[in-house]
């Protein structure tokens, strides 16, 4: 029986490796465990959702070892990109890379059989909080330049419209219909968002997440919750033990 999986923040580094347990010994061989939980899990029949932050690469040159990874895993990939993704081109270059097994989810829904996932990046949203201890990357800089506060406005207003967007085109007749974003669309308590309001209104039954890190271990009902029939998720790979949580089979 195919299942769904999800997971997010994948951090690889191949091309130029970054040592992560200096975020915290539970990101010692982060990736090792990953991989080995993933083998040990998704069966080649299976769907595994990407919730962004995949890659430390600037470049898409130096992102492809990881691409090639992941592709390498068992099942077939959505991924979606995290605001880590700086090495994330045109649709175009991304599918010709030529990885069979991972499909980029960039403005339009993508469809594998009976699953059907729509989405954006989104972006840190000023209405929820979520308690964080660290962040593992500067916010604010990218591709080497720095990020006004203002500028947060303008990526709002615009990740909100992509994920209307995405989302109006989401097929109504899939078994499964999906939002897969990286930044968290409800707070740490499950308060709603701008963006929960679009989802609610195309009414998806699964919205996944990632973005967020050094939690603990207090309960977070915003983690796994249920806001007007859409299960929201999240999968951030430190939340989740490094291994892919299993979302739905068929």
């Amino acid at each position: 029986m195919p299942r769904l999986f999800a997971i997010g923040d994948l951090h690889l580094s191949g091309a130029r490796p970054k040592p992560m347990d200096v975020f915290g010994p539970e990101w010692a061989a982060h990736d090792t465990r990953l991989e080995a939980a993933w083998r040990a899990r998704v069966a080649p029949e299976d769907i595994v959702l990407v919730a962004g932050d995949i890659s430390w690469a600037m470049r898409l040159a130096d992102a492809v070892p990881d691409l090639e990874r992941i592709a390498a895993w068992p099942g077939e990939k959505i991924l979606v990109r995290g605001n880590h993704d700086y090495w994330w081109e045109a649709i175009g270059k991304l599918r010709r890379l030529d990885l069979p097994t991972l499909h980029y989810l960039q403005h339009t829904p993508v469809r594998l059989g009976p699953v059907a996932v729509a989405g954006t990046r989104l972006w840190d949203l000023p209405e929820i909080r979520w308690p964080q201890e660290y962040r593992p990357h500067p916010e604010g800089v990218a591709r080497g330049k720095r990020r006004e506060p203002a500028d947060d406005t303008h990526l709002v207003e615009r990740e909100l419209q992509r994920l209307a967007q995405s989302l109006a085109e989401l097929p109504q007749d899939a078994e499964v219909r999906v939002a897969l974003l990286h930044h968290p669309p409800v707070g740490s308590a499950g308060e709603p968002s701008r963006a929960s309001e679009i989802i609610a209104h195309h009414r998806p039954d699964l919205c996944v997440f990632g973005h967020l890190h050094a939690l603990g271990s207090e309960p977070r009902t915003g983690a796994d919750c249920v806001r007007e029939g859409t299960r929201y998720v999240l999968v951030a790979s430190d939340w989740v033990d490094f291994a892919p949580v299993e979302l739905a089979a068929w």
